[in-house]
C-alpha cells in the first residue's frame, strides 16, 4: 500500500533551470525499521491495567508534541475497545490494516484505506474485533492521546 500526503502546493513541474531544493525528503518506511512505544514508554496511551492489551504507537516525521504536526502509526491489539481523542488539533486517521469500529450510534465498521477525522478536543470511541488487530496512520496537528476502556 502507498500513502501520499501532499500538505501544501500546488506542485508544478518547472523549467531545468528554475529548479530548487526545500530540504523537503520522502520517508520511506519500512516495517522492520519501525519502533514501537507501549504505554509504559510514552504519555500518549494509557490503558485501564497493567494487563490490558496495550496499543502501540511508532511515531514517523514530524515534532509529536502539544503544537506541532506529526505522522504516526498505532497499532491497537485485537479485542481493545476505548477511545482515541485530540488534544489540540484536526488528527486524520487512515486504517491501513485490520478493520475498526466506530462505537457510536450507529456503529461503524472501517476497513484499509479508509479513514475519519477527529476535531481539536474531540474523542471518538473505537473497538478492534477478537479476530484481529488494527493499524491506524495519524496525521496530527497537535498531540492525541489513546486510552483504552474499562
Amino acid at each position: 500500500m502507498a500513502y501520499i500526503e501532499i500538505d501544501s502546493g500546488p506542485y508544478l513541474v518547472m523549467p531545468k533551470e528554475k529548479a530548487f531544493d526545500k530540504g523537503e525528503r520522502p520517508v520511506n518506511i519500512v516495517p522492520s525499521n519501525l519502533v514501537w512505544l507501549k504505554h509504559a514508554q510514552t504519555s500518549w496511551i494509557t490503558p485501564h491495567t497493567s494487563e490490558s492489551p496495550s496499543p502501540e504507537i511508532a511515531f514517523l516525521w514530524g515534532n509529536p508534541s502539544a503544537q506541532q504536526k506529526s505522522g504516526s502509526f498505532l497499532r491497537l491489539p485485537n479485542t481493545f475497545k476505548g477511545e482515541i481523542k485530540s488534544q489540540n488539533g484536526l488528527l486524520r486517521i487512515v486504517v491501513v490494516k485490520g478493520q475498526l469500529n466506530d462505537t457510536q450510534d450507529p456503529i461503524l465498521t472501517l476497513s484499509p484505506g479508509e479513514f475519519f477525522t477527529i476535531k481539536d478536543n474531540q474523542s471518538m470511541p473505537i473497538q478492534t474485533e477478537a479476530d484481529n488487530d488494527c493499524t491506524l496512520y495519524i496525521h496530527a496537528d497537535g498531540a492525541y492521546t489513546v486510552t483504552t476502556a474499562e
